[in-house]
């Protein structure tokens, strides 16, 4: 059912989200090119958020400008309190744990999340009843949104909420919550580990980050022009 959101030409159309986000980013390190150090893995979680986010739900958190915003903390402890839960077998009894202040927090958090995942939802059921209607209305016209470069694009929930209409097997809201949230989840944290460790051997390895801007520059040359799908398939 999902699977339409793992092709490769479904994620091409996110390029552009990816591009800005880490454009967003540059531009933030290079206010430390005084050799100020950077704590690198909490602007990876931030910059994979931001992807994840819009790919996952269809609006952005802006996280890398706005770190302490509600939806982002509630996100950074409840990843943290799903580590403790773990590891501390005091907080393995669900009746124990949510009766203690620790619990009550992370119950507070998860409604944090919750809340605006049901809000992705809602406003993704709301576009898709509001095409069908113009649809209805005007059969030519052209309802979808496009992205800064043109191409249709669809967050996954776009793709859950399409597939849920047409597969035997409805989705009910919490369903669909519980796909998203897995999504973002399962997705952000792993790419932001990937991201940092990416980092860390660039810098322990400099003959390699040599080779790796020796090939951007065979790409991209002197031009200051935003990177395309077609520059990565030849890297």
């Amino acid at each position: 059912m999902i699977a339409p959101a793992f092709h490769f030409s479904a994620l091409s159309d996110f390029c552009q989200v990816f591009i800005n986000n880490t454009l967003t980013l540059v531009q933030q390190l290079r206010k430390n090119r005084d050799g100020t150090p950077v704590e690198v893995f909490s602007k990876m979680r931030l910059l994979a958020l931001d992807n994840i986010c819009e790919i996952a739900m269809g609006f952005k958190v802006d996280a890398l400008n706005n770190p302490n915003h509600d939806y982002i903390r509630a996100v950074e402890d409840v990843s943290h309190m799903v580590m403790q839960r773990i590891v501390k077998p005091w907080y393995w009894n669900d009746l124990i744990f949510f009766l203690l202040p620790e619990g009550r927090k992370h119950w507070r958090d998860l409604n944090t999340i919750f809340e605006l995942t049901d809000k992705a939802i809602s406003n993704g059921k709301q576009k898709r009843t509001n095409k069908n209607s113009k649809i209805s209305k005007e059969p030519d016209s052209k309802l979808e949104e496009d992205d800064d470069v043109g191409r249709k694009k669809s967050a996954f929930i776009d793709i859950l909420l399409q597939a849920s209409e047409t597969d035997s097997i409805k989705l009910t809201d919490e369903d669909l919550r519980d796909e998203v949230n897995t999504f973002m989840f399962g997705g952000f944290d792993t790419a932001a580990n990937s991201m940092s460790f990416t980092l860390f051997l660039l810098g322990l390895h400099p003959e390699i980050q040599e080779k790796c801007h020796q090939e951007l520059y065979d790409i991209f040359q002197d031009s200051d022009r935003r990177p395309t799908m077609g520059d990565l398939q030849k890297m």
